[in-house]
């Protein structure tokens, strides 16, 4: 069977999203051996240079490269076709639709989040979350006509595909719930741990403190500064520990500014923690890498999920972790981060006094979160990939090209 795989442009500014993307891709890549079907490869003009240099690094030499570029008008033929249902009018293909067909692709997998509506050509698509629908009052998801252009784009992607990939169970519920797709046609397989923190276990360095100038006791948060991240309510849990406690902690926040940066930074003007708060910015993979080692601890506040990928770059890298208790977050977590309510600072004031008074529950909260961390890898994700096209092919034998 000729499988087309789909690698998106993403920034690395992205976060989360650009590592996992790349993570499972290199595992396909490094896999692609194990496998019985043909491949070609559908890239942006942008990440054609990162594709080739895996392919080179893994000695792939049988798989072809389709270079895409979404222009303008592939922009606004993508947005059009998803109003054209409702009018019952004709769908228009896209290039990217043609060039599938042209190359003979009888499925298409879409790694990473979204991808596009196709019609003509199963696919495979893969959610990480649906946070216009579970949250739909943050404008980074509604702003703009945000939450109609998401909408409409889920409700005939994710109705369409032939399988989704989503990662819990809470995941899997909430892809029935507001879509109603059946769940034998949604495969559970979670983030996995990301493969630069495993080969990066055994590493320490502490240059990063002095590169910064960040003190040797800190808390980390590394998320991108949209408003559902959630970055006053952890200001405040440091503003009640210092004021209630008299236990003053610095905070490290890494990210790109996505909207809400000069908000936090004022926020702590107005709490008086300028002296306890560094903005870092988009920092390297090293530098985060660092950031997670030298950390007193991870703690990941954000109100979305239902998986998020910061904790298990924690485990792996033997930082301890104070998590949000949202929907997801204890089937993914388990019992290796300490749970709190990411809308009550007291909480997660309270989480962090907890631990630095306990050094034994630090030592192992880490001990346990380098177990979790092992369980489930890029290489585990994509076998479950190869299952999902291997259960493709009786459905392929039905037609002709």
């Amino acid at each position: 069977m000729r499988i087309g795989v789909c690698v998106t442009y993403v920034s690395p500014q992205t976060g989360g999203g650009y590592t996992i993307k790349w993570d499972i891709f290199r595992a396909f890549v490094k896999l692609l051996s194990n496998t019985n079907h043909d491949y070609i490869i559908f890239c942006d003009k942008n990440n054609v240079i990162e594709v080739k240099n895996l392919l080179n690094i893994y000695n792939v030499k049988s798989v072809d490269i389709v270079i895409y570029k979404e222009n303008y008008f592939d922009k606004i033929i993508s947005k059009w076709n998803l109003f054209l249902p409702i009018f019952k009018l004709g769908k228009i293909k896209t290039r990217f639709e043609k060039l599938a067909l042209k190359n003979s692709v009888e499925l298409m997998w879409f790694v990473g989040a979204g991808g596009y509506f196709l019609d003509s050509v199963p696919y495979i698509g893969m959610v990480y979350d649906l946070i216009h629908r579970t949250h739909p009052w943050f404008q980074e998801v509604s702003a703009n006509g945000g939450w109609i252009e998401r909408e409409l784009f889920y409700s005939w992607f994710l109705r369409r595909a032939f399988k989704i990939i989503t990662g819990t169970e809470i995941g899997m519920k909430e892809i029935e719930k507001f879509y109603q797709v059946p769940s034998e046609r949604i495969k559970i397989l979670p983030h996995p741990t990301p493969t630069y923190c495993l080969e990066k276990q055994k590493e320490t360095d502490n240059s990063v403190l002095h590169k910064y100038k960040i003190p040797d006791l800190y808390l980390f948060y590394p998320a991108q500064f949209w408003s559902h991240k959630n970055h006053v309510n952890l200001l405040l849990a440091i503003k009640i520990l210092k004021e209630e406690y008299n236990q003053i902690i610095p905070v490290v926040f890494v990210g790109s500014d996505k909207g809400t940066m000069s908000h936090v930074k004022n926020y702590t003007n107005i709490l008086n923690l300028q002296h306890q708060v560094y903005f870092l910015g988009f920092v390297s993979q090293d530098d985060i890498i660092s950031l997670y080692k030298n950390a007193f601890a991870l703690v990941y506040v954000s109100f979305c999920g239902p998986e998020n990928l910061p904790p298990l770059e924690a485990f792996a890298l033997g930082c301890p972790v104070i998590a949000a208790d949202i929907p997801g977050a204890r089937e993914q977590l388990k019992d290796t981060a300490l749970l709190v309510n990411p809308s009550k600072p007291y909480e997660i004031a309270l989480a962090i006094k907890k631990l630095l008074e306990s050094p034994q529950l630090r030592e192992t909260l880490i001990q346990k979160g380098k177990n979790h961390a092992l369980k489930w890898t890029a290489d585990d994700f994509v076998k479950g990939v190869f299952e999902i096209f291997d259960e493709f092919v009786p459905y392929r034998r039905c037609w002709s090209n």
